[in-house]
């Protein structure tokens, strides 16, 4: 199987999930799990699909619903972007930090911006990604032979710059990061086929025979991508980091990387394989084994900072994953004397790390407001001598954000002699 025909299996190939792992935190519940609408408000099917194919920082995702491009955006809904999508041609999309979304729709690629709408980026244009500065890369056909080369535009140079190839007739680009760094794969002039890095300073440059495939890159510079049949993580300065399998499965891809260093993927056997959810202090972990909502025949798609993840869904659905955030409290002195000075520590954090430093953290006792104190490093701390003697309900109350829903401690019963 090539990676062109490759790619095309690991955008919608469907999975199932296994394994057992324990659960951070101690939580019944480490995903909640959303269904994204239709653009038509009707049920998506399998003949008329929701399609997802990235997210950004803020959970908007890009796609395809009713067979129009869409964006979906946390708390608006879904959004027809006035594009027809091109639901035939090769699953290719992106979406920035700024919610402008590249696609492939039945006149070739275009870019979408929300204050300039749609740009067209020529016929034969396949855009699968664009960075901060709406730069986009992908690949189009070129020469009498329509031979596919990764290309890189800019609205600096709005044409299609030929990325060349490592010495023979094709190239594909993947993913492109904020420093307009660039990585796809290549045939070469001997036939075979290596992973790339493009920058503007070197050019194309092969990674390295060990890296058999190169799908995302992060703003650290971290590739996403497989050695071997192993899930890995490539950069210049450490070479490759073996990801790992799921207990019981022969091999595994990652398919998306954040800027934190997660990674999405799946994880197969000889059947259609698991979905996984990596991240630097818990390893691989299978994804449905952190969600109530167990699910079966999906494909992770997208990862963001906030680990929130997008997958689609056998029979036409879209599928975001939030994590739960996790809230304790925890006294310095119980029980305490009247007039005594105690410290209340509020700890918040998901499976993928805690929230953004000051978003706040409300203390409050039997429902009644103590104060409110903001977050560094997943921790807020609260102090008052003023509690009156006999027993206390406190908790601590976290706002929430764009990614994170709010969520509740539960109560701390604090005595006071």
């Amino acid at each position: 199987m090539t990676r062109r025909i490759l790619l095309r299996v690991l955008r919608f190939s469907f999975v199932s999930v296994m394994s057992l792992v324990p659960l951070p935190f101690g939580q019944a519940q480490v995903y909640r799990v959303t269904t994204l609408p239709t653009l038509n408000g009707g049920k998506a099917t399998r003949h008329n699909p929701n399609v997802a194919y990235a997210i950004n920082e803020s959970g908007q995702v890009t796609g395809v619903s009713a067979g129009e491009a869409v964006v979906w955006t946390p708390g608006s809904g879904v959004q027809d972007i006035g594009h027809n999508s091109c639901l035939g041609c090769a699953p290719v999309g992106g979406i920035n930090d700024q919610g402008d979304i590249v696609g492939l729709g039945d006149a070739g690629g275009f870019l979408w911006t929300k204050s300039g709408g749609i740009q067209p980026l020529g016929t034969s244009s396949q855009p699968s990604g664009v960075n901060h500065s709406d730069q986009v890369t992908g690949s189009f056909f070129v020469g009498p032979n329509q031979d596919s080369h990764a290309f890189l535009w800019s609205p600096a140079n709005p044409v299609l710059q030929d990325l060349g190839t490592l010495g023979g007739t094709f190239s594909f680009a993947y993913g492109i990061n904020d420093s307009g760094e660039i990585v796809g794969f290549s045939e070469t002039r001997d036939g075979g086929e290596l992973t790339f890095l493009w920058t503007a300073s070197t050019g194309m440059q092969p990674i390295t025979a060990e890296l058999n495939a190169a799908f995302a890159i992060n703003n650290q510079g971290q590739v996403a991508g497989v050695s071997g049949s192993d899930a890995v993580i490539w950069t210049q300065a450490q070479g490759i980091e073996d990801l790992g399998v799921l207990p019981g499965t022969l091999g595994s891809w990652a398919l998306a990387i954040s800027q934190r260093g997660t990674v999405v993927g799946n994880s197969w056997t000889q059947r259609p394989g698991f979905v996984f959810f990596w991240s630097p202090s818990q390893g691989m972990v299978n994804v449905n084994t952190l969600s109530k909502n167990k699910q079966q025949n999906w494909s992770a798609v997208g990862v963001n900072s906030a680990g929130q993840i997008v997958a689609n869904k056998k029979g036409g659905n879209v599928l975001l994953l939030t994590p739960v955030i996790a809230v304790a409290v925890s006294s310095s002195q119980n029980p305490s004397e009247v007039g005594q000075l105690v410290t209340f520590t509020a700890t918040a954090g998901s499976v993928a790390g805690p929230p953004p430093d000051g978003e706040i953290v409300t203390f409050t006792d039997s429902g009644t407001v103590l104060g409110a104190s903001p977050l560094a490093s997943g921790t807020a701390v609260f102090s008052t001598a003023g509690l009156s003697a006999g027993k206390h309900r406190i908790s601590a109350s976290y706002a929430g954000d764009v990614n994170y829903a709010q969520s509740n401690s539960k109560i701390l019963k604090q005595v006071v002699q």
